[in-house]
């Protein structure tokens, strides 16, 4: 039989160690009240962006990177709004990789993308079948995703170039999209970005085959003669570069009528 002292003794030793355990776990496991988060950096929304910083640039300036990003010092910024500016970043074709963090003080916002530069080989750039605009209006159009473009391009600029290109067409409201396809011309040696219009007839009259002697200038109304002379252009294996003037030659048309 357990005296009642003994018993008494084993009651406060319980609730001491209770009272121990009640005063340690919260500085164990914070307590949090429902429907609050944990401390963390406050979400960046309805914040001013006070200053854009890039980390890793080596080619171009801050000032590039920054244009090439669309933000603006003093503008509201969400995280949509961040995620838009790094997708422009990346379509420019100035970086290979990108990522970005950010920190606030009241509501001012300072934006920082972590960069890493593109540094692959330029390549030149044909416009297939553009046969609506004429070489500004594609420079320029072009120039608005990749600012630095000059005709020649890197591997990170293709889907910017692409973007750009359907944004023009959808301007003029033609109804077509826009395909990329690598190439070689197979005189040289060397790659060629190519860029078409597809799911559109693109209407011409005549095509003047230039660098290929053995083929005559074709009346493209003559469908079926112009049907024999591509294929025999390719049958014979004549180079890409004579291919690819053969249908770009038909954007120094003046049209009466036909269509591809």
């Amino acid at each position: 039989m357990i005296s009642p002292d003994l018993h008494q003794s084993k009651i406060v030793a319980v609730k001491q160690r209770y009272l121990f355990l009640c005063a340690i776990l919260p500085l164990i496991f914070p307590v949090v009240a429902p429907g609050a988060r944990a401390r963390q950096a406050p979400a960046a929304q309805n914040m001013r962006l006070s200053r854009i910083e890039f980390s890793g640039l080596q080619q171009h300036s801050q000032d590039e990177a920054i244009a090439a990003s669309g933000l603006r010092i003093g503008q509201s910024i969400d995280i949509p709004a961040l995620d838009a500016a790094a997708q422009r970043l990346m379509d420019s074709g100035l970086f290979k990789k990108l990522s970005y963090r950010y920190r606030t003080n009241g509501n001012q916002a300072t934006v920082v993308f972590l960069v890493e530069e593109a540094s692959g080989a330029r390549v030149p750039v044909v416009f297939d079948n553009f046969v609506w605009f004429s070489d500004e209006e594609l420079l320029n159009a072009v120039r608005r995703q990749v600012p630095d473009f000059d005709g020649k391009a890197r591997d990170e600029a293709i889907d910017g170039i692409t973007k750009s290109l359907q944004q023009l067409l959808q301007e003029r409201k033609i109804k077509g999209r826009v395909e990329y396809a690598p190439s070689i011309d197979f005189s040289t040696g060397k790659q060629l970005h190519i860029f078409s219009v597809e799911g559109v007839k693109v209407p011409i009259c005549t095509l003047h085959f230039s660098g290929a002697t053995a083929i005559q200038e074709v009346n493209a109304l003559d469908g079926q003669r112009l049907q024999a002379e591509f294929r025999a252009l390719f049958c014979r294996n004549q180079s890409h570069s004579a291919v690819s003037r053969a249908r770009s030659s038909a954007r120094q048309l003046q049209c009466a009528g036909g269509e591809t």
